[in-house]
């Protein structure tokens, strides 16, 4: 009888991700609001880590690596445009743009946050849903609103200077009012663009529809 030697699991960067150091400090961070049911969510960094958990009040409130590398690229990289549609070229920016040792992990929390709670506002019907095609380019406008600024900005390595630049905006997060205020806010602009999500589709692949869809925002918000 002979027996066949089974092929070695290709090692990717897909699967490797989840074990980076960056991933664990980040996880640490969610886990820090155990005690603040209001504003905890969970990073699932590893698939179904979280099913089942008594911890998780809320399904909304738990992100998965794969939606929280475009969130945070659509809110700190401003790039809702590759985002929303090249999923494959984030995961190449792993480790120097995205899930950069460097990188204090509030960032990372901010955009899980806004995402999480936008799912909740598509699932608690206070958003149409329709606009699920355009969430990343409502990420990136809620944090344009905030900013004044539709130019990237240093992430930043220290626990007091990261916090600092990520106050203002998790204020705003926190508060569905104002959160959703922000949203309506893009959603308006958006729609000075485009009349369809399927045009979203076409015309939100480039650049140059993000810049001239965050302008619109930074008049507005003058």
């Amino acid at each position: 009888m002979s027996l066949r030697r089974s092929e070695p699991e290709q090692v990717t960067t897909e699967n490797l991700l989840p074990l980076a150091d960056i991933q664990r400090k980040i996880e640490a961070y969610f886990n820090s609001f155990a005690k603040d049911d209001a504003h905890r969510i969970h990073y699932e960094r590893r698939s179904r880590q979280w099913s089942g958990s008594s911890e998780v009040k809320g399904t909304w409130r738990v992100i998965t690596l794969r939606n929280l590398m475009p969130s945070f690229s659509s809110m700190f990289l401003v790039i809702p445009h590759t985002a929303a549609r090249y999923y494959g070229d984030l995961r190449a920016r792993a480790g120097t743009d995205v899930f950069n040792e460097s990188h204090h992990p509030v960032y990372y929390y901010s955009a899980a946050y806004a995402f999480c709670k936008l799912n909740q506002f598509f699932l608690s019907q206070q958003l149409d849903r329709q606009l699920k095609p355009a969430r990343y380019f409502l990420l990136s406008g809620v944090r344009t609103i905030v900013a004044n600024t539709m130019t990237t900005e240093a992430i930043q390595g220290s626990e007091k200077r990261a916090e600092a630049a990520c106050q203002t905006l998790n204020e705003l997060l926190w508060d569905d009012q104002r959160y959703l205020a922000a949203l309506q806010e893009c959603n308006t602009a958006l729609t000075t663009m485009i009349s369809s999500p399927e045009q979203l589709r076409e015309a939100g692949r480039n650049r140059d529809f993000t810049d001239q869809y965050l302008r619109k925002l930074m008049v507005v918000g003058d």
